[in-house]
């Protein structure tokens, strides 16, 4: 795993760039919660829930942007941390 899929999403910005559900593809906003298998993303439009599998994601951290695959992160965020230490 890289730093990428380790990080903390919670309050990043977040944009689908590629999903196998066409109408999920470009939604944007700011991920509000996070579970083993969905963003909740804040848009300007109210929360909406985001399954990770099946998608490409852009993260905004500042000035740096990060393409993270959501199967790759389809883990609880303190399972991820656990995941680093072990490698």
């Amino acid at each position: 795993m890289g730093k990428k899929e380790i990080m903390e999403y919670l309050g990043l910005e977040i944009e689908i760039m590629e999903s196998s559900d066409d109408s999920q593809k470009g939604i944007k906003g700011k991920v509000y919660n996070e579970t083993k298998n969905v963003f909740v993303v804040e848009c300007k439009d109210g929360l909406k829930t985001i399954p990770k599998k099946g998608k490409m994601f852009k993260f905004r951290n500042g000035k740096e942007e990060y393409l993270v695959n959501g199967d790759k992160i389809n883990y609880r965020p303190e399972e991820r941390i656990k995941l680093c230490w072990r490698t």
